[in-house]
């Protein structure tokens, strides 16, 4: 019923304004622009219309508003107290044990033959829980992965009382994970961090910290896995305000790259460059054929408001320039020099005081977001004046509003945000010249090259600018486990299943070559496909599936897989004295670990070589991949050599791997240093006499060699 009322109070003051607006306007006058909470305190501008609410109606307005926010307001403690006082009590032990019990005896009622049962059941488990253990081995042994993030483990926060273009921030990244495949929750300072997740982004960390009193007593519990997803200006007193809690995060992450070099600068760990990127779920930003009938759009003509102009040329769109911002003097200085230009124009101004407080991502009321980009879609022009004389990117603004709505962006002047480019995509100039820039493009000698940009930037948008795949590229930083840790775990992972750690030691990678590995998979550019050759029993396999954590990447392994008695012998006469016994093939063995281990990753065991047809034992017809996968137009973005250590073998693994090798991808190969070193060394300087456009280098901590394109 409150709803009803309140949606009916609004209806009527909306009634109200509207003929108030339509009584003060002359339909002779073009429309032009709205100057909100600020009427007055800009100077004319030509023909520009800044309308004033009249005094009674705003009267009216703001008390009913008022009084609905009190109510709220109340409603929420309510409900909020009421949901505290039960979380308290659900944590008690006396509830736990009594709902527990409660069940209990529902389904087993008591001095039934069933509950009889059930207990004697209970007290044999008990009585024999080692053997049990045993018996449900993937259920009881150590969990490889539990420091790392599931599926489901994201949380994405906002202050509550924070600006409506850092709800909208928020909720693209939230499409960005899911098309990764990560479930995502959201929340602000009021509901607190989530228990059940495993990684914590913190969006514009000033606003959720210290707008409320909430906020202020989490600021001292900032959870280890937490992000801070950075959006203050790098000098300004909301990023001194917030300084001192980037040592606590586990990763620092921001759109503008200056802020990213200086913190870099300042030796602050996973600093990482995030610009806001496309994504076809988020909805927010999609057409808007029709505008809102609010305040904000109530005075514009019908031929405006009911048609969608996304898909017209650009010199069709009925407004020529608009701004949406907040009033600062260094933006009222410059309007005010430049009014005899935008006079000449169809301009749609919004300013909003911030003193009289900031529009909101809680508040449903204009300019919302579909209100905003409502109008961008309408209009040719869209200008972006710093608040200050701080130069920096405004991803929001320039990308996000303008280039997603195919409007031309005339900015003074900041850094580039690749991969826009001043000049190409967007136009970049000191303060002075954005209005005779303005000029320029809407005459008609420069509406054939706004048309060019627009049309480059919303292609590059869609195409080079995917937020999944800077979020992809980046997904290292959310381990928290360290090289070593994981090579350890590996490693008691098998001894847990009997295998001697002394065969794993003398024929797998060593600490030292995982954490070589382990940064070049850190680094790499993209991680959607790698591919290991050579198996054995997967140590390395399995190390390196650690740091594959989302659903889009794929590990393919390949090892000819033949008997360990034959196999091993071979190359190792201590082995063949019986010391050890051998049964069975080594990819088996790692599969058969791989499936009793329940680890969720994309690893795909094939039997074969990649281009090497010769099998130790001679009992196979080896199928050759390295052809399967040129046929599928497949590429690796990493790919790891440790297989058959002879000369030809290596130099035929290597020649494979360049044809499969995706572009800016990595080749690692082991075994540089050593008893092998000789025939690898050969086998590589064999393939570099025959390729001179790719290079090698040694990495002198451990035996891993590295050749890529130069």
């Amino acid at each position: 019923m409150e709803g009803h009322k309140a949606a009916k109070i609004f209806e009527e003051i909306d009634a109200i304004v509207n003929r108030n607006f339509m009584a003060q306007k002359d339909e002779k006058d073009l429309f032009f622009s709205i100057a909100i909470a600020s009427a007055g305190e800009l100077p004319a501008i030509g023909n520009t219309v800044a309308l004033d609410l009249s005094e009674r109606a705003l009267k009216a307005r703001d008390e009913q508003i008022g009084r609905l926010e009190l109510e709220v307001v109340e409603l929420k403690k309510q409900i909020q107290s009421t949901a505290i006082e039960l979380v308290q009590i659900k944590k008690t032990i006396h509830w736990k044990i009594s709902t527990a019990y409660v069940f209990f005896d529902y389904l087993f009622p008591r001095n039934s033959k069933r509950r009889a049962a059930v207990l004697s059941f209970i007290f044999f488990i008990k009585k024999n829980i080692h053997f049990v253990q045993n018996l449900f081995r993937k259920n009881s042994r150590k969990n490889l992965h539990q420091d790392e993030p599931v599926k489901g483990g994201v949380a994405i926060y906002i202050g509550s009382n924070s600006q409506q273009c850092l709800g909208e921030v928020a909720e693209l990244l939230r499409c960005g994970f899911e098309e990764i495949g990560m479930n995502v929750r959201c929340g602000n300072e009021k509901l607190g961090f989530f228990d059940d997740v495993e990684w914590h982004i913190i969006i514009a960390a000033c606003e959720f910290f210290f707008n409320t009193p909430e906020g202020q007593g989490l600021a001292e519990k900032l959870p280890r896995n937490s992000i801070l997803f950075i959006l203050e200006q790098p000098y300004s007193h909301w990023y001194t305000q917030i300084e001192s809690l980037f040592k606590f995060a586990h990763a620092l992450w921001s759109p503008d790259y200056s802020t990213c070099r200086l913190l870099e600068a300042q030796n602050y760990k996973h600093v990482v460059f995030m610009p806001l990127g496309y994504s076809a779920k988020f909805n927010l930003y999609k057409e808007i054929p029709i505008l809102p009938n609010n305040t904000f759009t109530s005075f514009l003509p019908d031929s405006t408001k009911k048609y969608s102009f996304s898909h017209h040329p650009w010199h069709e769109r009925p407004i020529d320039i608009t701004i949406f911002c907040h009033l600062t003097e260094r933006r009222n200085e410059f309007f005010a020099k430049n009014a005899h230009i935008f006079s000449k124009y169809n301009c749609y101004f919004v300013f909003v005081n911030a003193a009289n407080g900031l529009v909101v991502a809680s508040d449903s009321r204009p300019p919302d977001t579909e209100t905003t980009n409502g109008i961008i879609q309408r209009s040719k022009i869209l200008i972006n004046i710093h608040r200050s004389s701080l130069q920096y990117f405004e991803w929001h603004r320039i990308v996000m509003q303008g280039v997603w709505n195919k409007a031309l962006i005339i900015s003074e002047k900041c850094e580039d945000g690749f991969p826009f480019q001043n000049g190409k995509d967007y136009v970049m100039c000191e303060i002075e010249e954005i209005a005779d820039r303005v000029d320029f493009f809407l005459s008609p000698k420069g509406e054939v090259s706004a048309n060019e940009m627009t049309s480059s930037a919303y292609r590059k948008l869609t195409t080079q600018c995917q937020i999944s795949d800077f979020l992809n590229k980046n997904i290292s930083t959310f381990s928290t486990k360290k090289a070593r840790d994981i090579h350890k775990d590996v490693l008691a992972m098998y001894k847990h299943y009997g295998i001697d750690e002394t065969i794993l030691r003398q024929w797998s990678i060593f600490e030292d070559d995982w954490e070589i590995i382990d940064t070049e998979l850190q680094q790499a550019a993209s991680l959607k496909n790698v591919l290991e050759v050579g198996t054995f029993m997967g140590v390395s396999t399995f190390c390196i599936a650690q740091r594959l954590i989302n659903n889009d990447q794929h590990l393919y392994t390949i090892d000819p897989n033949a008997l360990l008695e034959t196999e091993v012998p071979s190359v190792d006469k201590e082995f063949a004295g019986g010391r050890y016994t051998l049964l069975g093939r080594p990819q088996d063995i790692a599969k058969n670990i791989f499936r009793a281990t329940g680890l969720k990753r994309n690893i795909h065991f094939l039997q074969g070589c990649l281009d090497y047809q010769r099998s130790n034992d001679g009992s196979q017809n080896l199928r050759r991949w390295s052809l399967d996968f040129t046929k599928k137009e497949m590429k690796f973005d990493f790919i790891f050599i440790d297989a058959n250590h002879c000369a030809d073998a290596v130099y035929s693994d290597v020649s494979s791997s360049t044809k499969i090798l995706a572009d800016g991808g990595v080749i690692l190969l082991h075994d540089g240093r050593g008893r092998w070193a000789e025939e690898v060394l050969y086998g590589i300087c064999k393939f570099l006499e025959e390729n001179n456009n790719y290079t090698v280098s040694r990495r002198l901590n451990g035996t891993i060699l590295k050749l890529e394109r130069k």
